[in-house]
């Protein structure tokens, strides 16, 4: 019904469309015919008589809308004001605290005049939880001030030894003007009370970047066990193989309490060291050694330092929070943590399945408690929790198994996939599908603009997919602390002269705060030939205005970023560069 229904929609919409053609075509025919007969006076009166008529008549259409919403709407006292107008504030009905009718629930499960808001946390409540979490002394330390340089130092000079016996560019895992990570605390909406989930942004962070090449490094060695599953459809997949239950058998869900805080690093090193070793293919992938990749492994799971408002805090046990790699060792350790457990435990369950660090199992329902003993003893540090199932039901990712009668296929069937999927007698094609190779680019919304540019990419063998220029989360959702643009890394930046009309625009890779102190020494020693900047200064004798610098663009890509400064260049009439040719970025 669903499906026909909006079959049925669309194909009113397409009517009124062509009907909204028609009309504009018998219109222009219409004002060509009367402007062939009238004179111009006439013709211009008329046009204002018509204009004035549509007027009235939206303003009326408007009217009639609001009438036929107010009488049709359900009956409650903030949906009018006195004077019957009406108020469309109102319409948004925050679903936590209230209790819809009939009528309205069933308007919900079709999905037509309602839209899901999400569940927000005002800021002080935020504030309120972040400042809990961090008043766990056996958790977080408090710092004077946040080691920054002595971090950069130490990845900088480690960087340093392995340019001088490893081929190969190794500049981008410098540090230049590294910023301290950012923790922010995200709501856990399906709990009581939402608490929040801590997480650091490492993003600018001094081992960023080493990070992110460590990670690639190691993800070909993570989810190669049977028991991990990367997303509900490859959990699907794997349930839909299982047998019936049986009557002693039951759903559980084992959770680890805090997994990132409470991985001790020396297991973490210890655990991937040997991985490591292991791996028959590390020199397809890099020219490091294991020694290499156990140092800066050490490096990055070792800055456990973040910033929250102004304050600077150590994280006093585990790995990293946020770092990309931290992810990755944290599931080899979760990996070796359930082979041992199942290996050495007497009966295991018969089923076993992990994404990170939620784990669904079908056990044996007098063993469970026994169970959780024993994988408790056999992980160093970290502590796992049990949901059992309710109601011969238990959410899992984003799927619900429910316990009855046939009861995967019923589950997925109530968790929307189709009968096909669930079919195990599905006839294959002998026939051989040959599949054309095409380009495809993402281009944001822009309405009257996106839908043309996707027309002329098509003409060419390109498909276009299109994704909103602005989210909710964009919106509504802004947890962590703001940087100072000055502070930010990869700039557009135009600087004024202090006497004339003219500014100097510039780009860096490093913050504007650095490249301004390099500014204001060339200039103090009129070194003209450092920069336009310097030169304008020692030849005109004039002084420059570095307290007005600001940021034009941020940009962290150097192609695109040229582009932009010569861009921008271009678009001042006075500026002091030498050269203002546009650049074209490359992709």
């Amino acid at each position: 019904m669903w499906k026909c229904g909006m079959s049925f929609i669309r194909l009113r919409i397409g009517l009124s469309h062509h009907r909204i053609r028609e009309c504009s075509e018998l219109s222009k025919e219409l004002l060509r015919r009367l402007a062939a007969i009238l004179s111009h006076h006439h013709m211009c009166r008329f046009e204002l008589y018509v204009k004035s008529g549509n007027e009235a008549l939206q303003r009326q259409l408007t009217i009639n809308t609001e009438r036929h919403l107010c009488s049709n709407a359900p009956k409650r006292k903030e949906a009018t004001n006195a004077t019957g107008t009406l108020q469309k504030k109102n319409w948004v009905v925050n679903l936590s605290s209230y209790q819809p009718n009939e009528v309205e629930l069933k308007l919900l499960q079709l999905g037509t005049n309602f839209a899901v808001a999400p569940k927000t946390v005002r800021r002080q409540v935020y504030d309120d939880k972040i400042q809990e979490l961090l008043h766990d002394s056996s958790t977080y330390k408090k710092l004077p001030r946040y080691p920054t340089r002595r971090t950069g130092q130490v990845l900088n000079k480690f960087v340093s030894a392995l340019k001088k016996c490893i081929s190969g560019a190794m500049f981008h895992l410098h540090s230049t003007d590294g910023s301290a990570p950012r923790l922010y605390g995200l709501p856990k909406v399906h709990k009581k009370n939402v608490p929040l989930r801590p997480i650091v942004s490492f993003i600018g962070s001094p081992t960023y970047n080493l990070a992110k090449y460590l990670a690639r490094l190691l993800a070909p060695l993570v989810g190669n066990t049977e028991f991990a599953v990367r997303n509900s459809a490859e959990f699907v997949k794997d349930l839909k193989a299982q047998h019936s239950l049986c009557e002693v058998e039951t759903l559980v869900l084992f959770d680890v309490t805090s997994l990132f805080t409470n991985v001790p690093i020396d297991l973490a090193l210890e655990i991937t060291e040997s991985r490591i070793l292991d791996d028959y293919s590390p020199k397809d992938r890099t020219t490091w050694t294991h020694e290499d990749i156990h140092r800066g492994l050490e490096i990055c799971l070792e800055q456990t330092y973040f910033r929250c408002r102004v304050s600077f805090y150590k994280q006093m046990y585990g790995t990293a929070m946020g770092s990309p790699v931290s992810v990755a060792v944290a599931n080899m350790v979760m990996e070796s943590v359930e082979e041992r457990a199942l290996q050495t435990f007497a009966t295991p369950p018969r089923f076993w399945r992990r994404y990170v660090d939620d784990t669904f199992c079908i056990i044996d329902k007098h063993q469970v408690t026994e169970f959780l003993r024993h994988l408790n003893n056999v992980q160093r540090g970290a502590t796992s929790t049990m949901e059992l199932e309710s109601k011969n039901s238990l959410p899992f990712l984003d799927v619900e198994i429910l316990k009855a009668a046939d009861e995967i296929n019923e589950a997925l069937r109530l968790n929307g996939y189709p009968n096909w999927i669930l079919r195990d007698d599905k006839k294959v094609s002998r026939k051989q599908i040959q599949y054309k190779e095409r380009a495809f680019v993402t281009l944001p919304y822009i309405p009257g603009l996106t839908d043309i540019i996707r027309r002329i990419l098509t003409d060419f063998g390109v498909s276009v997919g299109v994704k909103p220029a602005n989210t909710l989360r964009q919106i509504l959702s802004h947890p962590k602390d703001p940087l100072d643009p000055t502070a930010t890394r990869g700039v557009v930046y135009a600087i004024p002269c202090g006497k004339c009309d003219e500014i100097y625009i510039g780009e860096t890779g490093r913050s504007l705060n650095t490249r301004r102190k390099e500014h204001e020494r060339d200039v103090g020693k009129n070194d003209a030939k450092k920069s336009a900047l310097a030169n304008h200064s020692a030849t005109h004798h004039l002084s420059i205005n570095f307290s007005a610098a600001q940021v034009l663009v941020k940009e962290t890509d150097y192609h695109k970023r040229s582009f932009l400064e010569s861009w921008s260049t271009h678009s001042h009439a006075n500026t002091m560069n030498v050269n203002t040719d546009v650049l074209m970025p490359i992709n």
